[in-house]
Formats: structure tokens, sequence, C-alpha cells
């Protein structure tokens, strides 16, 4: 069947090559839809931090965050309140933006305005609250909110102000520069990954045109992934792990499989077969193993589907499609490319030397060698590589589990920056370990969670706030790690001791971590791992 297939696509190689260069166009538009809607990850709604998480999205009337720290400013010069009143009330026309809040704010308790000035009263930070917003239309703000942020350095400069930085960070434009950081960093990965592939290639097949098939397939095949991952992104979330994960796994396997099927058909034709009749013998045998390659890579991927965690699932299931993809693209436009291309593919002159003297290549060499060396001892080889997979994996053994949060990007970004700003200079937690919802006011949470106060490792509990009529939280912050053995531990009490008559939730960094790990455990054969 793989064999017909081959030597169809290397007879109607127009058509084949048509409809997947229809798809590589497909993949190039539908880029800017799924790098723009790439999300955190989540979790289902059965865990109770998820579903503390789901309640607050649904009884607030506004999204995420975007935070301006301004620094290097003297915040009561001359002219500063002036410079920065412009840019908030810039700042509250654009469309998506809810509130603004700036140290000059009149009518304002001055406790508020305050914590907006930095402890070493050198910088200050702009707060913007966005409204609900879809995907597209929160990108939209953010980068009209970023724009206007930097402007306002220049103004301030101006002003006097000379060495005025501003660095624009929050939840919402964190997420905007991590997504604009992955396609900076997937593109550069490869423009640097591609070329170097082609000449090594070159060296390999001994050809340029040879050498070219593989990488083009490569191409087109992480071309056309996008438009796999924007359909994946219409009934899941995709985080920046999916997208990376996928698009580096599209252009590794396509470039192995392309390779394989190009050196294969090099050596049939060496072997004195006619171009078609070699295409049809080369995919008969290496497009058998790329069948069971992809078919293999897809059953492993598949088992994130059983996790349960909706990020995983979409990296499991988008692993899976793109395992196949990489296959169809190998097997089709590989062929294709071969009929084009007959007349400058050369036969492998090493393999008719090998044939020529030993009757049949794939006897002969060192792979052939070290094949039977293993089926004469399977056990001694069972050992060492068993021995061997036990020391790479021994590493695992101290790893800490920790959630994909702003301390997992580099601080390259503003917006990281920013948070460890908020941390040492405005005493703004990044985000707290234990968040308690309660379908309550603020008062009646207050005096629950003065017991909190006194307990070992508790370093802060903030007064409550109202999200909606009837829903409160407060925030309660840990010494150390807000993911540590101390903070989940801290989560268990909590859960034993809620505000009692109504109903709550308990959720923040710890929680989730908790609950996540508990999720997986629970659907792992080793449970006690993460505990």
């Amino acid at each position: 069947m793989l064999g017909r297939l081959g030597r169809w696509c290397f007879r109607r190689r127009w058509w084949v090559l048509a409809i997947w260069l229809l798809a590589m166009v497909a993949g190039v538009l539908s880029a800017g839809p799924v790098f723009h809607g790439l999300t955190g990850g989540g979790g289902p709604k059965s865990l109770e931090s998820v579903a503390a998480n789901q309640v607050l999205a649904d009884a607030a009337d506004r999204g995420g965050t975007v935070v301006a720290v301004i620094d290097r400013i003297q915040p009561a010069a001359s002219g500063v309140d002036t410079v920065v009143r412009v840019a908030a009330d810039d700042l509250r026309r654009v469309s998506g933006v809810d509130t603004v809040a700036t140290p000059y704010d009149t009518g304002v308790p001055k406790a508020k305005t305050a914590a907006l000035i930095a402890a070493d009263a050198r910088a200050v930070i702009v707060q913007i609250q966005l409204g609900k917003l879809d995907k597209l239309a929160r990108h939209d703000a953010v980068v009209a909110i970023s724009d206007r942020l930097h402007k306002l350095g220049d103004e301030l400069v101006g002003a006097g102000q000379s060495g005025t930085q501003v660095r624009v960070g929050g939840s919402a434009a964190l997420g905007k520069q991590a997504n604009d950081a992955v396609q900076g960093d997937l593109a550069l990965a490869e423009e640097v990954s591609l070329p170097v592939t082609l000449v090594i290639l070159v060296f390999v097949f001994g050809g340029l045109v040879a050498a070219g098939l593989p990488v083009l397939a490569a191409v087109f095949s992480a071309g056309s992934v996008m438009t796999v991952l924007l359909a994946f992104s219409t009934f899941t979330d995709l985080d920046n792990n999916t997208v990376t994960v996928v698009t580096l796994l599209a252009l590794g396997l396509s470039i192995d499989y392309g390779l394989l099927l190009v050196g294969r058909y090099r050596e049939e034709l060496g072997g004195g077969y006619a171009p078609e009749v070699a295409i049809t013998r080369a995919w008969a045998t290496a497009g058998r193993t790329i069948l069971f390659s992809a078919l293999t890579v897809a059953a492993a991927l598949s088992g994130l589907l059983l996790l349960g965690i909706a990020g995983l699932s979409a990296l499991g299931a988008a692993g899976v499609s793109i395992a196949v993809v990489a296959m169809l693209v190998s097997l089709t436009f590989t062929g294709a490319l071969l009929g084009v291309a007959q007349r400058w593919i050369k036969p492998s002159k090493r393999a008719a030397r090998r044939i020529a003297r030993y009757g049949d290549a794939a006897e002969v060499g060192f792979f052939a060698r070290l094949a039977r060396m293993v089926q004469r001892r399977p056990w001694v080889t069972a050992l060492l590589t068993g021995g061997a997979l036990v020391g790479a994996g021994a590493p695992l053994l101290s790893a800490t589990m920790h959630l994909d949060d702003v301390n997992s990007f580099p601080r390259s970004l503003e917006a990281v920056t920013v948070a460890h700003d908020l941390a040492d200079r405005f005493n703004v937690a990044t985000s707290p370990a234990v968040v308690v919802v309660a379908r309550t006011d603020p008062a009646t949470l207050d005096a629950w969670a003065a017991r909190w106060r006194g307990v070992d490792g508790v370093t802060r509990v903030a007064p409550a706030d109202r999200v909606a009529p009837g829903l409160s939280t407060v925030n309660i912050d840990v010494a150390g790690d807000p993911e540590g053995g101390a903070a989940r531990a801290l989560v268990a009490k909590v859960r034993g001791d809620r505000p009692p008559g109504v109903q709550s939730w308990v959720t923040g960094d710890a929680a989730r971590l908790t609950d996540l790990l508990g999720l997986i455990g629970s659907r792992l054969p080793c449970p006690w791992w993460y505990r």
C-alpha cells in the first residue's frame, strides 16, 4: 500500500504539491491568531482551586491588568504629576480599559495613592484594569496601552526627569510579551536549525538538491501545523508550551522522516532500479518504518489525554495530530518532490558499491553489525541500556514541582522585571500562596481570617476584598516559597477550618499546585511520587 502511495505521489506530483502549498498558505495565515490567542495553563473545574478561579471570573466584570513601573524619577518634582495625568486620561480612552489608577488621582484615599509610590521614592506605578475582553481584543488593548506607556517615558524626560525608565507588566502584558517571545524564539530556532541541518545533509547526501528535500518538507510541515493548532484553539486553550513543543516536534519528525526516505530512495537507485520503481521500493520499506514511528509517537503522546488537565490534554491531542501530519508530509510531499527533482537526485555511490560487493547493502555496515551484536547478547544489552536510562532519570528524584508562573519566564521580559519590582519595592506579592473565596461580606470574612495572623509562617493576611455582592476574597501570604511545603501545609489547614456557614473555596498558588499534583498522581501508577 505504501509503495503504491509513493508511486502515485511521484506520478501526480503537481497535484500533491498544490495541495500542500494551499496547506502551507493556510498555516501562515493561521499563525497570527494562534499566537495572539495563547493563554496560560488551567485545570479541570472539578479541582477546588480551579473552581474558585472560575467563580471569581464569572462574578467579576473585569479582565486582566496592566501595571507600569515608572522608574528613576522624582515623584514630587514639578510637572511629573501633569504628564502622568495626561497619559492616564489617554489610557482611559483606550477601548477595553475599565479603570486607571495613578499616585496623582484626586478624591482617592491617601493610603491607596501612597501604595503606588516605591519605598525608595524613586518610582511610581500606574495600574490599568481591563474589562472582560476576548483574546484578540485583549491583545489589541495591551498593544495600545503599552505603546502609550512607553511614550510616557519620553515625555517625562522632556519634563526634566532624565534617565526615566518605563517597564510594562501585569497579567495581561505578561501574556502578550510571552506570546511574542515564543513566536520570536521559534522563528530564531528555525532560522538557525534549518540552515545548519541543510549543511549537514549536503555532506551526508553529497548534493544540495537531495539535502534540501527533507528541509523543505520540514518547512511545510511546521507551516501546516499552525492550521491544526488553530483548529484546536477553537475548543480548548493553547499555552506557550503547546505551540513550542508541537512546532519543534513537527520540524524534528519531518527532517528525520525525509532523511530516511530520500536516503532509501538513493540506495534503490544505486541498486540499478528506475526512479519510479525505486520510489515504490523505498516507500514499501522506509515508508513502513515511518508509519510505525509516527504511530508510536502518537501513542506515547496520547497518554497526556488521560491526565485530565486542559493544557496537557491539548498538548497530547495536538502532538498526536502533528505526528500524523509529519508522516503525511513525508509520505506524500517528499514523494512529489522526488518526482520533480528526479533528474538531480543521483544514486548513492556507497550503496552501489556495497550492493555490487555484498549483494544486500542492508546486511553490512555499522548498524548491521550493531543489530547482530544486540541479538547475540540481548540480556547484556537490556541491562546496559536499562542502567543508562535509570541514570538519565535519576535527577528527577530531587526535582521540585512548580506552577508555570511569572518565575518560569526569563528576566528579559519587562513583565517579569515589573513583578519583581512590585515585590521588592512596593511590597506587592506577585501571587498570594492562599486565597480564600467565600460567599459572604468582607467584614465577616475579615473576622474569620484574623485567626491566621498568628500562625507560624504566615507573613500577612490582607484585608478582605468585595468582588461582587455576597462574594469576597482574602489573601494569605507565607514566608518563603509560595508553592513550597509550608504553603501547601497551610492550604490543608485552611481547608480544614473554613468560614462557617457559607460556601467557600481555597485557591492561590499553593492550592493550585496541591490540586494539580493530586490529580496527576491519581492518574499515574505511582501516586506517592506527587505527594
